[in-house]
């Protein structure tokens, strides 16, 4: 059985979704294909940026061998 939190991410994701076709149907005709896609890559790496796990200083060390 689906909760209320379920759909509430459903809907946001329905949202999204719908806003991402609005949006580049209003940037084809103002800007380049590329800015667009650049621009919209951007923007989805910037809301996704808080949910991140950063690594530990001890995994970077090991990564980068500092």
């Amino acid at each position: 059985m689906l909760t209320r939190k379920d759909y509430l991410q459903l809907l946001l994701c329905l949202v999204l979704w719908a806003g991402n076709v609005i949006a580049i149907k209003m940037a084809v005709g103002a800007v380049e294909p590329m800015v667009a896609a650049t621009l919209r890559f951007v923007c989805a790496g910037l809301l996704f940026l808080p949910f991140i796990k950063w690594p530990d200083k001890r995994t970077l060390k090991i990564v980068f061998q500092i």
